[in-house]
């Protein structure tokens, strides 16, 4: 941890590296099902829940890297043990219950990768006429685009945070041309019906509010990837190339990673909805036109984007095992979600599943947890036996722990975050076909 000049101008700013890495964290999977979701909501509704779900993932990441920053841990299941209360036996409860939430979650995330890519080449090797040349079924050639699209991954699993930052570029840029090639379809083809009106607000009753909160949540619930990219972030007071590990800089690479992507939510969003209304797919590229050059190029776009951001999520999976148990962590893990894709094809169900549950989990309880047992202490005591000022103490010049943290506002976090799982488990589907009753405005 640097002691001295953490605060300097010299090693401050924007980390270019690691905001693509968070915003590359936040697309893929849950980005493609959100005109799906939006098709059983309005237009302003998606857009006051997508801030509104960024700004809680903003409050309870930062409340994870100041919890890890102030007790020096950095992989989820570590820094829940140490701020569970009780015993011992409690804190490793605790401990493998953080483990078992971050598998079951972001195992869902790398099944909805491999269907991604599924979706992605098969009807584009249709378009080109591959079967044609091939005695193959669909289903055979899914499965065996699946097989060399894992294959094409696992070697990325073995790169570190900083070496992944070139396959978040072109994640990014990957994304930001499907963004490009929905909006170009809306502007050439407009709406496939243009006697479906387009609802602009919706009541809060609709079903289809709970859908897109679970998706959205889904899409950017990366809070156990943060740790380990922090602890990699420059501790070289010397080295003023890259700013310095501090919960100040990493803040500013989170809020430009986030606006970047509320940008890309809603922009895809709108224009996806708009152009399929109620028809609207869980994956919106299978609405696409497959004739058209941009869904071609969109979809092969997408699987870049899965190679990218897949490695990104294992990383937390396998950060708690024993170095020498890692490589089979992930070669199990690997297996292991490609096994499920050959089965598993709706990806709209899967990814409501996956937000619903890390609602609760890694966005409510743990961060919760964390909040109680380190930043709501005003000292912690070192390795040498001397009390040390919190993070946020140091950081204001007082020893008293923020409000933010207190009790109250942590029980409410977790309450919500309950309601909200349990609201999300009930509604898997979007609900589109009501939301014509629903609708206050439409265009």
């Amino acid at each position: 941890m640097v002691q001295n000049g953490s605060h300097d101008a010299k090693g401050e700013g924007l980390d270019k590296g690691l905001t693509l890495n968070l915003v590359l964290c936040g697309l893929g999977a849950g980005m493609l099902s959100m005109p799906w979701t939006q098709a059983g909501t309005g237009i302003i509704n998606m857009m006051v829940w997508a801030f509104l779900v960024l700004l809680v993932t903003y409050f309870t990441i930062m409340l994870v890297v100041r919890a890890g920053e102030k007790a020096q841990c950095w992989t989820f299941e570590e820094l829940i043990e140490k701020a569970a209360p009780g015993s011992a036996r409690a804190k490793k409860a605790w401990s493998l219950s953080a483990t078992a939430a971050i598998w079951s979650t972001y195992f869902l995330c790398l099944v909805g990768y491999m269907i991604i890519i599924g979706d992605s080449v098969v009807p584009t090797l249709d378009h080109f006429g591959f079967f044609d040349s091939v005695s193959l079924t669909p289903a055979e050639v899914r499965k065996a685009v699946l097989f060399v699209g894992q294959a094409c991954i696992f070697p990325l699993c073995f790169l570190n945070q900083r070496q992944l930052e070139y396959t978040s570029a072109l994640g990014t840029f990957s994304n930001c041309f499907i963004v490009f090639a929905v909006l170009l379809n809306f502007l050439e083809h407009g709406k496939e019906n243009s006697n479906d009106a387009s609802c602009v607000v919706a009541t809060v009753t609709s079903g289809g509010n709970l859908t897109c909160i679970a998706n959205l949540m889904m899409a950017i619930t990366f809070q156990p990837c943060v740790l380990p990219m922090y602890q990699e972030m420059n501790t070289d007071i010397t080295n003023t190339s890259r700013p310095l590990r501090t919960p100040r800089n990493f803040a500013r690479a989170l809020l430009t990673a986030l606006a970047i992507l509320y940008g890309l939510f809603v922009s895809f969003s709108v224009a996806g909805f708009l152009s399929f209304g109620a028809e609207t797919q869980s994956n919106v590229l299978n609405n696409m036109p497959t004739n058209e050059w941009y869904t071609s190029v969109g979809r092969v776009c997408m699987v870049g984007v899965c190679l990218g951001v897949y490695p990104l999520m294992l990383y937390p999976m396998v950060a708690p095992l024993e170095e020498s148990q890692q490589p089979i962590g992930k070669v199990v893990l690997n297996i292991s979600s490609l096994v499920v894709a050959f089965f598993v094809k709706n990806l709209g169900v899967v990814n409501v599943i996956n937000g619903a549950l890390g609602i609760f989990f890694l966005v409510g309880l743990y961060p919760a947890v964390m909040a109680l047992g380190v930043l709501n202490q005003s000292t912690r005591q070192n390795g040498n036996g001397e009390l040390e000022r919190g993070l946020l103490a140091h950081a204001n010049g007082d020893s008293t722990a923020s409000c933010w943290y207190s009790t109250p506002m942590m029980a409410c976090l977790v309450v919500l975050s309950f309601f909200g799982m349990v609201l999300g488990l009930s509604h898997t589907q979007n609900d589109a076909g009501n939301l014509s009753r629903n609708c206050i405005m439409s265009i």
